[in-house]
């Protein structure tokens, strides 16, 4: 598990304090009022401020301002949240070998003091399950400042070389990448349209003929529906 750093911090400080003396207004009389019962807890805290959001539901409802006082509320309640220390600070990995950490934070889409309530994790999964090495990703609130990411990458198992191109594939045929090809030289080579959704069972079939196996430089699919396998020594061997 590793921490990841933000670097989308704010460097106003003349913001800052406005936004803080702002802070100070709206949320002081709730403060107050967790300092004047210092017993009740956080948990009481919270459910004072949803009394008090509720009550306000209903006098608003009565003189029709109900769109303004959602938008006041959500205000409030967000800023009340952060004032509390439910905002995020940290991110944290685990499951992470080919998947950039800088590609992780622009899926997550949050910075520094976001409230963490408030963070889309099921779009943030789904934005991470679209990364090319990425094959599962969860999202964990850890309260109050942490986001938890673990990932489960896809494992290439074969090159696909495709109309000049060379690409990583999965246990599946579907393309991981263009990128760093030439680190998995060891992979073995499939070739042609095709090739990559069969290449699974071909190397299921190789690996209990490790003789044949070890001799293999290259398996060219044939009209979709057989292999030729070309050895080191240039002998080509047509399977049925």
């Amino acid at each position: 598990m590793r921490a990841l750093n933000f670097f989308r911090k704010s460097t106003d400080r003349k913001a800052t304090a406005k936004a803080g003396a702002r802070r100070s207004g709206r949320v002081g009389a709730f403060l107050r009022l967790m300092r004047a019962y210092p017993r009740t807890g956080f948990a009481a805290a919270i459910a004072l401020l949803a009394v008090c959001v509720g009550l306000g539901s209903i006098a608003a409802a009565q003189f029709g301002y109900i769109d303004l006082l959602k938008q006041e509320s959500s205000r409030y309640v967000r800023q009340t949240l952060l004032d509390l220390g439910l905002s995020v600070r940290s991110v944290t990995v685990a499951g992470r070998a080919q998947t950039e950490t800088t590609e992780i934070l622009d899926a997550l889409n949050v910075a520094v003091g976001d409230s963490i309530l408030h963070a889309d994790i099921t779009a943030a999964q789904q934005r991470l399950a679209k990364l090319a090495w990425v094959k599962r990703a969860t999202i964990i609130r850890k309260l109050p400042d942490t986001l938890h990411v673990e990932i489960e990458e896809r494992r290439p198992i074969a090159i696909w070389q495709i109309d000049r191109r060379m690409v990583l594939v999965d246990y599946r045929g579907a393309p991981i990448t263009e990128k760093d090809v030439p680190e998995y030289v060891h992979l073995p080579l499939v070739v042609g349209k095709g090739a990559a959704e069969a290449a699974s069972d071909l190397l299921t079939m190789l690996s209990r003929e490790r003789w044949l196996q070890r001799r293999v430089a290259a398996a060219i699919r044939i009209g979709g529906r057989r292999w030729d396998l070309r050895l080191q020594n240039g002998i080509d061997i047509r399977l049925p």
